[in-house]
């Protein structure tokens, strides 16, 4: 496999771009699922292992993309942690990921794209990576698999 220059992390046998380390929890994250059940739990599991001030949740891409449109133009930073699954209708995540590549945010550098999936195809993942998803969970999310990804993102800090 050819991987583009840069660190890694190997989780469940599988290598990743290596996260963007933060200082702390970002204060806004947005969560991109067609499943409103997944959301629903979701957005549960995340308060309780973080303290954010808001978790946007958008049903497509398109809607997702339309309110990142905006904050930019209102001059806002994008949301510092986005996860988002790959199999959506109206705009799937392929999709949003390449066009949220053309928005220019002045935090996008901090900004870790995670992508949700239920596949683990060697071509989903490989695509993944191509558009800088810097992890990729199983869905539906785990307490274990969040806790994990925040050890990573805040490697000092410790999650319940």
């Amino acid at each position: 496999m050819n991987l583009p220059p840069g660190r890694y992390i190997k989780y469940n046998h599988i290598l990743y771009f290596e996260l963007t380390r933060m200082d702390k929890l970002p204060a806004n994250v947005m969560l991109i699922d067609d499943d409103k059940i997944n959301n629903f739990l979701n957005e549960r599991l995340l308060k309780k292992l973080g303290s954010f001030d808001t978790i946007h949740i958008f049903q497509d891409g398109e809607s997702a993309l339309h309110f990142l449109q905006k904050e930019l133009e209102d001059g806002k930073e994008c949301p510092e942690l986005m996860f988002i699954d790959m199999n959506m209708p109206v705009i799937n995540g392929i999709e949003f990921l390449e066009t949220y590549h053309t928005l220019n945010f002045p935090n996008k550098d901090k900004v870790n794209l995670i992508g949700l999936t239920t596949s683990l195809r060697t071509s989903d993942i490989d695509k993944l990576k191509s558009l800088n998803c810097k992890y990729i969970l199983n869905k539906p999310l785990t307490k274990n698999s969040l806790t994990n990804l925040f050890q990573d993102l805040l490697p000092q800090a410790e999650f319940n």
